[in-house]
């Protein structure tokens, strides 16, 4: 990766400490391009075109135009060609394709680039600069305007290297951080600083001051070749039956029996399941549907469609909601929960389950209520977890602590005697997957606040403390983790860089595969600290519901009636119950 900064004014120190606090990104070189107007920087890791000629700023034949870019252009050698008879190319870099682009197709030229970035470039002729994200947004760019003054920065803390940058918090951007673990529409968790958002191009007027942002790219939802009885083909009962045995991946093991006459063919249906791979429930799942499909041969089975990646298969799932175009059964994150309602896409279970006290002695208590609103029931829960703070007892020894600290005043005097050591303590992470940072802001507030907290404003002065303790955290990160994804955190510690984690269970069975040699051995689960004066619990765990399952509404009312329970299926062990009450356990 690399790293781009700029401002529409000149300041040579400025533009340095900018560059300076994101040099990680790129410490190969150094470029800059300072004039009149404005100031850029690009901290290059290099990958094509390793000479002194492609070091960034590049620029056009005249030196009229400039660029400074973060990521790669994966067909800029099929532009160069387009290109190279009517412009003369100087380095081998992809980037240089940029500038030259800009000149014959002007701002669509981002049309043309496919590929991961966020690029800026300042046209001197025409006064402005242009400023461009790839369409996913794998690259990203930070703005702010100040005194009608633009900054832009590959990461936030590059921003606050200028004074006049304000360091408030954004309300709002905090409250969809807690809520979605990601903020959206662009804003950020601090006041007057926005990402600029996947697909979308950023022009600063220098001649009135004026800042345009339009979208340019949005994901086009095609419609299906396959005709109506495609989707229909399976019932409502049919959606039911399967959400009612893959139920039992957390707590029960249910079944329903086939009734219908009007077909004797098996029914296929497909479950779009995010639980694949190096999960450690893969391998439950396997041998639940494995076993349900046995028990129902000839009659109906079950298709799990691998989902490896959990943000794809989110966007895939708004377009599916969005079309009313629903899998049979699928995976439903809580982030996504209230748009399936809002909807009115998804099958009411409610009529299904009614007063059963059945469900009543499956579920913790509240856990059904947490999946419903106005009386529907519109999917059921099931996976509960817990996130405690996991630590490397050896790191800690070697740190001078046999105890994991109970209070955060403690915790960070042990943060720096760990980096006193040449370890990391807690690799934390910003941007879009900023998982582990907000379990860990989760942990901070209900200590701060208490078990109600969510229930109070934002204007609670526990929010404000628990980001002042996160804020504090970020002293003791490891900077390649700030602006990554978690995976990127996790590494650290399953490689012993990092002495703290804070993940759920399902993480167990990756600290004994992943892990160095001897990891595993060395891990202890403890509470997170305790804030002094907080109205939160000693001792206890943050958790929730993780994932539920949910069914598209189905439209066929010829077929009627097809299914009626039958619990005595598979029988149903009340003391496995009851394990699994009122959390998960901590086991593969």
């Amino acid at each position: 990766m690399c790293g781009i900064c700029g401002i529409t004014w000149n300041d040579q120190n400025l533009i340095r400490s900018m560059g300076q606090v994101i040099k990680h990104r790129g410490p190969e070189q150094e470029g800059f391009y300072i004039d009149d107007s404005i100031s850029m920087c690009c901290e290059r890791l290099k990958i094509l075109d390793l000479s002194e000629n492609a070091k960034q700023p590049l620029h056009n034949e005249d030196s009229s135009i400039w660029v400074v870019l973060n990521g790669e252009i994966y067909n800029f050698q099929e532009i160069k060609k387009e290109l190279e008879n009517k412009h003369k190319f100087y380095t081998n870099a992809d980037t240089e394709v940029i500038v030259h682009a800009y000149e014959e197709y002007g701002e669509d030229c981002v049309h043309k680039l496919n590929g991961m970035f966020s690029f800026a470039i300042w046209d001197s002729n025409k006064k402005k600069l242009f400023i461009a994200r790839d369409r996913l947004g794998v690259k990203p760019l930070f703005y702010c305007i100040v005194n009608n003054n633009l900054l832009f920065s590959s990461e936030i803390k590059s921003l606050l290297q200028f004074d006049g940058v304000k360091r408030q918090i954004n309300y709002d951007g905090l409250y969809q951080f807690v809520t979605y673990a990601y903020t959206i529409d662009g804003q950020t968790m601090l006041d007057g600083i926005h990402e600029l958002l996947p697909g979308h191009k950023l022009v600063y007027s220098f001649s009135d001051k004026s800042l345009k942002i339009e979208k340019y790219w949005d994901l086009s939802i095609a419609e299906s070749k396959n005709d109506e009885d495609y989707y229909l083909k399976n019932l409502e009962e049919k959606m039911l039956k399967l959400i009612l045995k893959a139920l039992s991946i957390a707590f029960i093991s249910i079944s329903l029996t086939l009734i219908s006459t009007a077909s004797s063919a098996e029914i296929t249906i497909n479950w779009p399941s995010i639980w694949v791979g190096k999960d450690s429930k893969t391998t439950v799942i396997s041998e639940l549907v494995n076993e349900f499909n046995a028990a129902n041969e000839g009659q109906i089975k079950v298709v799990i469609e691998a989902q490896t990646d959990y943000d794809i298969y989110a966007q895939k799932l708004v377009a599916m909601i969005a079309t009313g175009k629903l899998p049979d059964v699928f995976t439903v994150g809580t982030e996504l929960m209230d748009t399936l309602y809002r909807s009115g896409k998804g099958m009411n279970l409610a009529s299904h389950i009614g007063s059963d006290s059945h469900w009543n002695d499956v579920y913790p208590d509240n856990a059904l209520e947490s999946n419903m609103k106005d009386g529907e029931i519109f999917a059921l829960p099931y996976e509960l977890f817990v996130t405690p703070v996991t630590y490397n007892k050896k790191l800690l020894k070697n740190a001078g602590y046999d105890e994991f600290p109970d209070n955060y005043a403690d915790f960070f005097k042990m943060c720096q005697a760990v980096t006193d050591t040449g370890k990391v303590c807690t690799s934390q992470m910003t941007g879009k997957n900023a998982w582990t940072s907000m379990l860990w802001y989760s942990q901070i507030l209900a200590s701060a606040g208490g078990p109600d907290i969510y229930n109070k404003g934002l204007d609670d002065p526990a929010y404000l403390k628990a980001a002042e303790i996160m804020r504090e955290m970020y002293n003791y990160t490891s900077s390649d983790a700030v602006g990554a994804t978690a995976a990127v955190s996790a590494g650290h510690f399953l490689n012993e860089r990092s002495a703290v984690f804070m993940n759920g269970p399902w993480f167990i069975k990756r600290y004994k595969t992943e892990g160095i040699p001897g990891l595993y051995d060395n891990l202890v689960i403890a509470p997170a600290p305790m804030v002094e004066g907080g109205k939160g619990g000693i001792g206890g765990y943050i958790g929730g519901r993780q994932s539920s399952l949910a069914a598209g509404k189905q439209t066929d009312k010829n077929k009627g009636h097809a299914y009626q329970r039958n619990k005595s299926a598979i029988p149903i062990n009340r003391g496995e119950l009851q394990s699994v009450r009122p959390i998960l356990p901590l086991h593969e």
